[in-house]
Parts: C-alpha cells; sequence; structure tokens
C-alpha cells in the first residue's frame, strides 16, 4: 500500500513539474503564469490534506503511517506557490 502511496505522489509531483516547466518554456504572461502556479498551490494543497488524513487513519490503527515529511512538505509547496501567485508584481 505504502509503494502504491509513493507511486501516485511521484506522477502528481512529475504533472506538477510539468505544469510549472511549460509556464517557463512558454513564457506566459505574468498573470497566465499566476494562475498556473495558483492551480498548483490548490493541487498541493489537496496533496497535503489527502496525505496528511491517511497519516493520522494508519496511526490509529496501529500500522505506523508513512513518513510525516510527506504532508509537510505538500504544505510548504503549497504556501510557497498561493504566496508567489497573489503577490503584488513590481512591474504591474
Amino acid at each position: 500500500m505504502a509503494l502504491l502511496l509513493r507511486m501516485k505522489i511521484k506522477r502528481i509531483a512529475y504533472i506538477c513539474f510539468q505544469f510549472l516547466s511549460k509556464a517557463y518554456l512558454f513564457s506566459f504572461d505574468s498573470n497566465s503564469a499566476k494562475k498556473v502556479v495558483f492551480g498548483t498551490g490548490i493541487a498541493m494543497a489537496i496533496c497535503c490534506a489527502f496525505s496528511l488524513e491517511r497519516h493520522v487513519n494508519q496511526v490509529w490503527n496501529g500500522e505506523g503511517g508513512p513518513p510525516l515529511l510527506i504532508p509537510i512538505v505538500f504544505g510548504l509547496l503549497a504556501l510557497w506557490s498561493f504566496y508567489v501567485s497573489l503577490k503584488k508584481d513590481s512591474s504591474e
């Protein structure tokens, strides 16, 4: 089960990386890039919620649970994405 969760996390991280790399490659204007980063932040927040819920359920069932670092990393990435997408641009 942990292997399946790890594969899903890697797949989600790969998809997010693809979105961000395309934003840089095709030189979107700043508003479009901010929308992409905001969407990535939403995805990371959802991943954080699901991984934290899974961790809590496994700990309560006595199974040990996945490392606590996974929800923390997803949470930090979500916060960073929201910060970057919502901050005021100095060039505007």
